[in-house]
């Protein structure tokens, strides 16, 4: 082999090793970059209601709505009190959290919705964005219905949806 020729391999194995990581580094942003954990709300053939304790830090406006949406379509309805409210032992009360970032415009980075009886946490649902603003996936941008609706769907899976009976 001469050394032309072995240059020219050595060159095109580099070529295709930086294609190949920068293919990796691309799949690596561009997946993977939510995170959804949920512990399902255990079945109650009584619950028709949950107190919705008010967090007024959260400023993603269509949040609270589009939470309700969901809990009303499995036959829930979430009644708003104040936060300082209190749960008593056979009520069940959802507290929540939801941040927004920013890069170019603003979105939902950060959620999660925590079901007690009483003072006792019974479910969750989380829904995080790793990365944030290094995350180059466009789905980052995609509104709080879109990246919720599989956290309040994991979270409810137990409860038919309204209008079907119960168990």
């Amino acid at each position: 082999m001469t050394m032309k020729t072995w240059t020219d391999a050595a060159k095109r194995g580099r070529k295709l090793a930086m294609t190949f990581g920068m293919l990796l580094t691309a799949m690596f942003f561009l997946a993977g970059c939510t995170s959804v954990v949920v512990c399902p709300l255990p079945y109650d053939a009584n619950l028709k209601e949950i107190k919705l304790l008010n967090n007024p830090a959260v400023i993603v406006d269509d949040f609270v709505p589009v939470m309700e949406k969901y809990f009303m379509e499995h036959g829930i309805a979430l009644n708003r009190v104040p936060e300082s409210a209190s749960i008593r032992a056979n009520e069940y009360g959802i507290r929540y959290s939801a941040r927004r970032s920013w890069t170019v415009i603003p979105y939902l980075s950060l959620a999660y919705v925590r079901i007690f009886k009483g003072e006792r946490l019974v479910a969750e649902g989380n829904y995080y964005l790793s990365g944030h603003s290094f995350c180059l996936s466009p789905y980052k941008w995609q509104g709080v219905e879109t990246k919720m609706k599989p956290v309040y769907d994991e979270l409810l899976k137990k409860y038919p949806p309204a209008g079907q009976k119960r168990p």
